[in-house]
C-alpha cells in the first residue's frame, strides 16, 4: 500500500533563497528553514510546567520550476512560511573522493504563514490589480457564473425545498483526491488543545496533533511530548532516578547487607526469615524475606555485585517503581518455583533457601526483554544467563529452582510493563500510569497467590 510521506513544515526562512539554472529553463531554489525546538521545563519556584523555545531545527528546502521562481521573488530571509514537502536523499562526491549524503525536503507548496502577518496574492502572468472580466475562461477564480451548489434551494418563501444533484454526479463531486480526507470533520481534536482540529498523527505515539504541536522530523512529524528529552520512562521516573541515581538498587543492596549483619550477629533470626517450605504455614513472610538473606560472605558479594551492575543500567531506564516491581515479582517467582519443585522432589520441603539470586536473575531477564524490544543484540545477556544457569546445576548447594523461577517472572513482568508503557492513541499519560500501577500490584498479588496455591497443594499431597 502506497503512503504519502509529505509533511508540513512551519517555521521561518533562515537564509536568502538562492536560484540555480540546471538545464535550459529548469531552475531550482534552495533555502534553509528554521523550526523552533521546544523543551519541557518545570519552574522550580512555582512548580508550573510548560514548553519553552530552545533553539531550532534546521532543514534544507528545495523548490523547482515555477515554484522556485515564485519563491525567489516573493520570499525573504526571516519570513514565516508553511511548507509542504517530502524528504529526498541527496548524495554527492566531495573533493576528497568521499561519498557524502544528506536529506533535503523537496517542496510542493510554499506559502506565508498568515497567522504571523498578511500577504497579497498575484497570479502568474497577470500582475494587474484589476480582476478579469466575469466569465473569462482564463481565470478560474473570477466572478463568472459557475455550476450550482451541491444543494440548490427552490420554491417560494415559506416553502423552501432542497433538490440535490443526481447521485452519480454528487458522488463524483464529493470524491476526495489522493491524500485528502473524505470528511474534514473526521479529524479528531488535538488532545493538548481541546477544540482544535488535528492535522496529523505523531509517528511515535500515534496521537493526533495540531499545527502547533507538530515537530517535523526527517520523515513525518512527532508531537511536542515525544520531542521532549524527558519523554518516556525516564521522564515519568522520579527526579532522582531521572538524574541517574538508582535509588532502589542501592536500597535493596543496603537491606541485604543489613540483614546479613543482623543474621551474622544473631544467627537465630535466620530461622524465622529463611524460606523453608515445611514451616511456611508458621512463617508465610519467608517467601519474600528469604530473598534478602545470604549464606556467606562470597554469596552476598557476588549477588550484590550483580545487582549493582544490572540495577545501575536498567533502573534509570525503567523508573524506580517499575524496577522495584520487577525485583519483587522476580523474588516471589523464585519462591513459587521452589515450592512447586517440592511437588516433584518432596525431600526439598525441609531445605532452607536464602539469597537474592532469584531477583537478580529476574533483572537479567528484564535486560533481555529491553534489549529484544529495543532491537539490540541479546547475545551477551543470553550467554550470561546460560553460564549462570549451568553453574547452578553443576555446583552443589545452589538453588537453581529459584534462578529459573526468578528469570521467568522477571521476563514476564518486564514485558507486561513495557507493553503498557507504549503510548496509545486517545489514552492520556495519567491513564497509562494508572494501568501500569494496577498491573504492578496485580502481578505482585498474583505471585503471592501462586506461592499460596503451591503450598496448599503441598499440604494436600504431602501434609507439609
Amino acid at each position: 500500500m502506497m503512503q504519502d510521506i509529505s509533511t508540513t513544515l512551519k517555521g521561518r526562512i533562515g537564509s536568502v533563497p538562492t536560484m540555480k539554472h540546471i538545464k535550459g529553463d529548469t531552475c531550482v531554489t534552495t533555502f534553509r528553514l528554521a523550526i523552533p525546538r521546544w523543551r519541557f521545563t518545570v519552574d522550580a519556584r512555582t512548580g508550573n510546567a510548560s514548553y519553552v523555545e530552545d533553539g531550532a531545527y534546521w532543514y534544507t528546502i528545495e523548490t523547482w520550476d515555477k515554484l522556485a521562481d515564485n519563491v525567489v521573488r516573493c520570499c525573504c530571509k526571516g519570513d514565516p512560511v508553511i511548507v509542504v514537502a517530502r524528504p529526498v536523499p541527496n548524495a554527492w562526491v566531495d573533493a576528497n573522493g568521499q561519498i557524502r549524503s544528506s536529506i533535503v525536503f523537496r517542496a510542493s507548496a510554499v506559502g506565508h504563514d498568515m497567522a504571523k502577518g498578511t500577504s497579497r496574492y498575484t497570479k502568474n502572468g497577470a500582475h494587474s490589480t484589476q480582476e478579469p472580466a466575469a466569465g473569462s475562461p482564463d481565470d478560474p477564480f473570477s466572478t463568472r457564473p459557475g455550476p450550482p451548489p451541491l444543494l440548490s434551494a427552490v420554491g417560494g418563501v415559506g416553502d423552501p425545498g432542497l433538490v440535490p444533484y443526481p447521485p452519480a454526479e454528487r458522488e463524483a463531486m464529493s470524491m476526495p483526491s489522493y491524500g485528502q480526507r473524505s470528511d474534514p470533520r473526521a479529524a479528531p481534536d488535538c488532545p493538548r488543545h481541546p477544540g482544535v482540529r488535528s492535522v496529523d498523527y505523531c509517528k511515535r505515539c500515534n496521537r493526533p496533533m495540531c499545527v502547533d504541536c507538530a515537530i517535523p522530523t526527517e520523515v513525518r512529524s512527532i508531537c511536542v511530548d515525544c520531542a521532549s528529552p524527558k519523554r518516556g520512562w525516564a521522564r515519568r521516573a522520579s527526579r532522582v532516578g531521572a538524574a541517574g541515581a538508582p535509588v532502589v538498587t542501592y536500597s535493596m543492596m543496603a537491606i541485604c547487607v543489613l540483614m546479613y549483619a543482623v543474621t551474622f550477629l544473631v544467627p537465630s533470626t535466620k530461622l524465622s526469615l529463611a524460606l523453608v517450605p515445611a514451616r511456611l504455614m508458621a512463617h508465610p513472610w519467608t517467601i519474600l524475606t528469604g530473598a534478602f538473606l545470604h549464606g556467606g560472605l562470597l554469596h552476598i558479594l557476588f549477588n550484590m555485585l550483580s545487582l549493582y551492575w544490572v540495577g545501575r543500567a536498567i533502573e534509570p531506564v525503567m523508573g524506580w517503581w517499575r524496577f522495584l516491581t520487577v525485583y519483587l515479582v522476580s523474588a516471589l517467582g523464585g519462591s513459587a518455583f521452589i515450592l512447586a519443585w517440592c511437588l516433584i522432589q518432596p525431600s526439598e520441603i525441609f531445605v532452607s533457601t536464602v539469597g537474592a539470586s532469584g531477583a537478580v536473575f529476574g533483572l537479567f531477564g528484564a535486560v533481555f526483554v529491553l534489549q529484544r524490544l529495543g532491537g539490540s543484540d541479546t547475545t551477551s545477556i543470553l550467554t550470561l544467563l546460560g553460564i549462570n544457569l549451568v553453574y547452578g546445576f553443576v555446583a552443589s548447594g545452589i538453588s537453581w529452582q529459584g534462578h529459573i523461577g526468578g528469570a521467568i517472572a522477571g521476563v514476564a513482568a518486564t514485558w507486561v510493563l513495557v507493553r503498557l508503557a507504549r503510548p496509545r492513541s486517545g489514552v492520556t499519560e495519567a491513564a497509562q500510569n494508572r494501568r501500569q500501577a494496577l498491573a504492578a500490584l496485580g502481578m505482585i498479588a498474583g505471585m503471592v497467590a501462586l506461592c499460596a496455591l503451591a503450598f496448599r497443594v503441598l499440604v494436600e499431597v504431602y501434609g507439609a
